[in-house]
């Protein structure tokens, strides 16, 4: 873990990060006014310390924080502690036959409790008890139906690089509202880099991505540039996370 200390902290307490994620245990409120932050050009990033103390505000984590979005860093501890109450930052431990239901249920899961219990020596009711268990931790967020884009007619998928116009917060929040309307893109994810914004979507053939990318995407809050990337085949596609 890389860490550093900020102006204002005791001697011997730190203000420590990792992969621009800061630990509340390790955060001292109280001694530590600011953090002193790390970046790399827009990023933040730990291994080069900035060349004076930022504050940052992290109500809004994207895994990395805009030079320009920096506030107070009580905002961290507060926000930190406040998702830790709620689970929302811890791992749950997995046994190994937690790992193994896992596994059978990525694969298959229209797999009844009695066929997952067979398969990993327990008897039913401890086996449904895990996956509720699973479940209820959020491990298993939900379950759905893989439909298949070549009977559907959705057979063109297309990687799009999306930029905006600015990089306050107000375009970030104003563009991700508009673009979870289209279900037309199947996953959008915010990107470090040159570009902001990194969407698959898909279509029925050429025509019709044009006229989404033309009509809906470039119409869409603080575009600035789109660049589309057309996938050519299919070498892999899954849904299985590595448990191992």
């Amino acid at each position: 873990m890389a860490g550093g200390s900020a102006p204002g902290c005791r001697s011997g307490t730190d203000c420590r990060w990792q992969a621009g994620i800061y630990h509340p245990d390790e955060y001292q409120p109280e001694t530590c006014r600011y953090l002193s932050c790390s970046y790399s050009g827009q990023v933040f990033a730990p291994g080069r310390s900035s060349p004076a103390a930022l504050p940052l505000d992290c109500q809004q984590p994207r895994g990395f924080f805009f030079l320009n979005a920096c506030k107070s860093a009580d905002t961290v501890h507060a926000f930190f502690n406040k998702n830790k109450k709620q689970g929302q930052f811890m791992q749950p431990k997995l046994s190994p036959i937690d790992r193994k239901i896992l596994r059978l249920l990525q694969h298959d899961a229209s797999l009844s409790a009695a066929e997952i219990a067979e398969r990993v020596e327990l008897s039913q009711s401890p086996c449904w008890r895990r996956i509720h268990r699973l479940q209820e931790d959020g491990v298993i967020e939900r379950t759905v139906a893989l439909l298949s884009t070549q009977k559907l007619g959705l057979s063109m998928t297309v990687f799009v690089e999306v930029k905006l116009s600015g990089h306050g917060r107000r375009y970030l929040a104003e563009f991700e509202e508009a673009i979870i309307g289209h279900p037309e893109v199947l996953e959008c994810y915010t990107m470090a880099g040159g570009m902001d914004f990194m969407l698959k979507v898909v279509a029925q053939d050429i025509a019709s991505y044009e006229r989404f990318l033309r009509d809906h995407l470039l119409q869409l809050p603080h575009v600035h540039e789109a660049h589309s990337n057309i996938a050519m085949s299919t070498v892999k596609r899954t849904t299985e996370l590595p448990l191992d």
